[in-house]
């Protein structure tokens, strides 16, 4: 809150505040196990003040350690650029086809183990953004069980 004080006229206090916060970023689950060769849906849902026609930014990132951090979908004020990260491409799209409505969600087909990892849904619509991280365990399906009776008799 930004108050101004004019003692001197006697006019009082004159304050204004900055509006709330309005955009918050929502996800169903922070850990996803998946199966070898499945498809996964990240879910990513956000909401915001639709009466300001600001600047938004939508962004899917894979996170690497705690330095390297890849662009997986990025929509950049209605303009899609998609599938800089070459391990994912042709693998993973926005499940609605206007993510700007508040569906923010991926799925990723046919998902390998190299894809686990923390992944980054990344909301911008200025002056305000937020943004949560996930988890994704691809495993490996188990093998079917083989068994055999040796039968002798005596």
């Amino acid at each position: 809150m930004l108050c101004i004080l004019w003692p001197f006229l006697l006019l009082g206090v004159l304050c204004s505040s900055s509006p709330a916060s309005t955009l918050e970023v929502t996800i169903n689950n922070s850990h996803y196990y998946a199966a070898r060769g499945s498809d996964v849906k990240r879910a990513c849902s956000f909401t915001h003040d639709m009466t300001t026609m600001h600047f938004m930014d939508i962004k899917w990132t894979v996170v690497f350690g705690t330095e390297d951090e890849r662009h997986i979908l990025w929509l950049v004020d209605g303009v899609f650029i998609s599938e800089t990260y070459k391990p994912l491409t042709g693998r993973v799209r926005f499940t609605s086809s206007d993510p700007t409505n508040g569906d923010a969600s991926i799925i990723i087909k046919d998902v390998r183990l190299s894809d686990s990892g923390s992944y980054r849904c990344f909301v911008n619509k200025l002056p305000e953004k937020d943004l949560k991280t996930l988890e994704l365990t691809v495993m490996e399906l188990p093998s079917k069980p083989q068994c055999s009776a040796d039968r002798e008799f005596a």
